[in-house]
């Protein structure tokens, strides 16, 4: 069992799979690791399920980045409901935002005030919560 299970994950690793993103459901930690809350692909989410701490990854921020493109395109991830909105509106003291834009499918910088949860301090955190691809 041991032997085919070191195969699967040769044969991931040496196709581009990140097998990191998968949970292996370990049940004794190598090494004398101690077990942790860690985050892995589950389905079109991450979730968190106890597991070595050399496993997965330690939030749910780096699994969504990690994880978002494996099994099929980097939209797997199911976007955050802040993404659906209509961009930041003008106003009498704007700020600089970040919004998603649907059409491209990008997230883009403009002044303006937040009327709805489409509205983000960053593109990275814009990104991240639309399920994009971190520039």
């Amino acid at each position: 069992m041991m032997f085919y299970m070191m195969i699967v994950l040769a044969v991931g690793a040496a196709s581009g799979l990140n097998t990191q993103c998968n949970n292996p459901k370990t049940t004794h930690c190598q090494g004398g690791t101690v077990k942790g809350t860690r985050y892995f692909k589950d389905g079109n989410e991450c979730t968190s399920s106890p597991a070595c701490l050399d496993e997965g990854y330690s939030t749910k921020e780096d699994c969504k980045q990690a994880c978002s493109g494996v099994g099929g395109g980097s939209q797997d991830i199911k976007p955050d409901e802040s993404c659906t909105g209509a961009k930041p509106t003008e106003c009498s003291e704007p700020e600089v935002a970040f919004f998603y834009e649907p059409e491209s499918r990008t997230c883009r910088q403009m002044s303006g005030c937040s009327s709805n949860g489409n509205s983000f301090d960053s593109i990275e955190e814009c990104q991240l919560a639309c399920g994009l691809d971190i520039d």
